[in-house]
């Protein structure tokens, strides 16, 4: 909800923040392509000359020094053998039998299971960020209906909307025409032709049925911009590699808000028929985007999550499409082999070797083609070296599980543990670090792992010299000496706390002494996160992030620390001991928090002036709200870094955020200033200070009663002109607002037992106030509607 009026130089707008808490109670089969063996020709540009080394046998000395450390460890003396007779392929045999027998170091063999998924890996169809495949249909050449089982995906959109993709399973010349909600059954053989989703739920003691058509479908076609929405036939084909003029998807979105109740049953029922003879497979993937425009979507910007090489003997460039073709992000993720977990555990659970051969086939690709692109160091840097960091993270865990399977022959072995080596003494070079920053702590882990679980490489001592020096800088750049993080951004900060607890529990295990000022500065950016944490044992959202829970954190901090505060908070006082403080202020980062306490049913306001740094939102004296088991006035997140409408009035606009625009301006990114704090039993006050927007001065006093109510108060100061100023205020989706039309009070009505919040214009009638529609992301590369 947004009040906007024209007003003169200086405004004071002083809003009111009620809670209400309500007692009400409410009952409550697919085929993959031909599988290529792991190739036995060599992948990587390392030759086995410079990463086995060669041995002059008339000087009794190696004329060019290999990579591993063969005096260290007598194991990989017939290694050593071989390469001292130039026999490099039966070195490349001796040692993967090295590491077949070793006992130790031994990497995590741990791996995200999803055996639904596995067909599609196979299939070379990738989608790393967030689409779900969920099933796939056939559809014949004469007009028929289809079902599929739609439950568990109905049941998570309770409420809110569901947004379902439809893709061609297969490449080909065929397409399916499914009918559109726009389609005139009469005009088919089907009576009810058109797209439903029948939901069957019950309401207290009765069974209910819901049969539900899109609130909005289309398709998109590759290279076309024309907008399809409102034709009557939602067409599917896939083609090309990825795509190409032929390739077409779908897209269905269905509003679930009338659904009250437990769900049943759920079936989605589809109707239509192949363009041509001959049937087409088409898959149902759950999109997280339910905001997407359908008078606007074209395949050019709808920034895909999934694209298919399927049937090409080629497979993926590991380029992906072109940036808004596909999300910005998906050209880096797909680099990082996080999204073929599933056919490792599918190996693992199954011991079918068709699934290993596949991973270790995506490997060795990987390495031609990154090694084809030059750059830095090839496959070690491709295509950064953050994205470096985090695969060979992913390929240590898969050498590990597939280093027996029959599939990994001694070429494939070499050629992942020279790429190995490759990125290890890439990232110990200073291009490939990045201080004060989450990559930089990528960058370091990645080289602690390689040292960690290959010792034998004769660098390794260097790379251990390196890492712990990068360590210490990350720990004084990136943690100020208030405790707080550098970057603009909670859920980053949650990232480098747990990597600096992982690393302290790690040198503990390993019988190494951290010094104390290192460890205190650990503890320091622990301790911020509890402090930031909200009744619910979460983090508030500012800049490019999300709502973490901070729980499984402060309990291992917890154990680490042996502190009993961070115990309390972690288990929402099942445990531990309450701080003796409740608010806080961190100066250097420009944030506080307010709050009445620390168990579930307490008050809690943060408020954020963070400085200029990486992750920033244009989110200044903007302000986030929980109390009685809810967050009632929230961030709308972030949802993509792509550049499209939605994210770009996320991350970029002021009216996104908690705070006030100035005449419909984008906000400069400026420093801001915390005054006036105060800290007692009864309340908590804070003035902040910004010039964001060129002419203007906003001033915003929060007074938080820890037993009632809050009050914020804006007073701006500005050019002698008129002015728009427009302060937003943020619900939930669920949030169901509604609005007095005299006193322009605004209640939320949330059906559960939880808190709501009423916001109340001190002065309404200098005011124009609105309920208007937003956005809202929760979670990274998913999006709703909001008001």
């Amino acid at each position: 909800m947004k009040h906007a009026t024209s007003l003169k130089k200086k405004v004071f707008i002083p809003i009111v923040l009620y809670l209400l808490c309500f007692s009400q109670l409410l009952f409550p089969l697919v085929s993959s392509t031909p599988l290529a063996q792991a190739a036995a020709n060599g992948a990587s540009n390392v030759t086995d000359e410079a990463f086995f080394g060669v041995w002059n046998g008339t000087n009794r000395t190696w004329s060019t020094p290999g990579k591993l450390k063969y005096a260290g460890f007598p194991g990989l003396s017939p290694v050593e053998s071989n390469v001292k007779s130039g026999n490099y392929a039966q070195a490349q045999t001796e040692l993967l039998n090295y590491f077949k027998n070793r006992s130790a170091p031994t990497a995590p063999t741990n791996f995200g299971a999803n055996a639904n998924l596995v067909p599609i890996l196979m299939d070379q169809i990738i989608t790393p960020l967030k689409e779900y495949y969920l099933t796939t249909f056939t559809v014949a050449d004469k007009p028929s209906k289809y079902s599929t089982n739609m439950l568990s995906t109905v049941k998570g959109a309770v409420g809110s909307k569901l947004t379902y993709m439809l893709m061609g399973r297969h490449k080909g010349a065929n397409r399916a025409n499914i009918y559109s909600r726009e389609q005139d059954c009469s005009q088919t053989a089907i009576a009810q032709c058109r797209p439903t989703l029948s939901v069957q739920y019950t309401s207290g003691s009765t069974v209910q049925t819901a049969d539900l058509t899109p609130i909005k479908d289309t398709f998109i076609r590759g290279n076309d911009t024309t907008i399809h929405a409102g034709e009557t036939l939602l067409q599917v084909q896939e083609s090309g590699s990825p795509y190409d003029s032929d390739t077409r998807k779908a897209y269905l979105t269905f509003d679930l808000a009338s659904i009250k109740g437990t769900v049943t049953a759920a079936s989605l029922h589809l109707s239509g028929n192949t363009q041509s003879s001959g049937s087409v497979d088409l898959m149902i993937y759950q999109s997280g985007d339910t905001a997407w425009n359908e008078n606007t979507i074209t395949y050019a910007n709808h920034a895909g999550k999934t694209f298919s090489w399927q049937g090409l003997s080629s497979g993926t460039d590991w380029k992906g499409p072109g940036v808004n073709t596909a999300e910005s992000e998906y050209r880096y993720q797909i680099t990082r082999f996080h999204w073929l977990e599933p056919l490792i555990a599918q190996y693992q659970a199954t011991r079918t070797e068709t699934y290993a051969a596949k991973y270790i086939d995506y490997m060795l690709d990987f390495i031609r083609d990154a090694d084809s692109y030059g750059g830095a160091r090839g496959s070690a840097s491709f295509p950064r070296s953050f994205d470096a960091s985090i695969r060979i993270g992913n390929w240590i865990k898969a050498y590990q599980a597939l280093k027996g399977s029959p599939s990994m022959n001694a070429s494939a072995s070499t050629d992942i543990l020279k790429t190995i080596w490759k990125t290890a003494d890439y990232l110990n070079t200073p291009e490939a670090f990045r201080d004060g920053h989450n990559f930089g702590m990528a960058q370091t882990n990645s080289m602690y792992n390689i040292v960690k679980y290959y010792p034998e490489f004769a660098d390794a001592d260097v790379w251990y010299s390196t890492a712990n020096v990068r360590m210490n800088q990350l720990a004084t750049s990136s943690i100020r000496s208030d405790g707080s993080y550098i970057e603009s951004t909670s859920s980053y900060a949650l990232s480098m706390a747990n990597n600096f607890l992982e690393f302290k529990q790690t040198a503990i295990a390993d019988g190494i002494t951290l010094s104390a000022e290192f460890d205190n500065k650990i503890r320091s950016l622990a301790k911020y996160m509890a402090d930031l944490s909200n009744p619910s044992v979460s983090l508030p959202n500012f800049g490019d992030g999300r709502y973490n829970s901070s729980r499984e954190f402060l309990k291992r901090a917890a154990s680490g620390y042996n502190d009993q505060t961070f115990l309390y908070i972690g288990t929402s006082g099942a445990q531990g001991t309450p701080p003796s403080y409740t608010s806080v202020l961190y100066p250097e980062s420009k944030l506080a928090v307010m709050r009445s306490g620390w168990l579930p049913n307490d008050r809690y306001l943060f408020m954020n002036l963070k400085q200029d740094a990486a992750h920033r939102h244009t989110d200044d004296n903007a302000i986030d709200y929980y109390a009685y088991g809810r967050r009632l006035l929230v961030d709308p997140g972030t949802y993509t870094y792509t550049s499209n409408p939605i994210s770009n009035w996320l991350r970029y606009s002021a009216e996104s955020h908690n705070t006030i625009e100035f005449n419909d301006a984008t906000p400069n990114i400026t420093e801001a200033a915390l005054q006036m704090w105060t800290d007692n039993k009864k309340f908590n006050f804070l003035e902040g200070i910004t010039r964001n927007t060129a002419g203007f001065k906003h001033y915003r006093d929060v007074l938080f009663l820890k037993s009632s109510y809050s009050i914020v108060s804006d007073y701006v100061q500005a050019p002698t002109k008129v002015n728009k100023f427009q302060q937003t205020w943020h619900f939930l989706p669920s949030a169901n607002p509604t609005k007095k039309p005299i006193t322009n009070k605004v209640t939320t009505t949330f059906n559960d037992t939880n808190g709501n919040i009423q916001v109340v214009p001190a002065d309404p009638g200098q005011l124009v106030a609105t309920l208007d529609n937003g956005y809202f992301s929760d979670v990274q590369y998913s999006v709703t509607d909001a008001t």
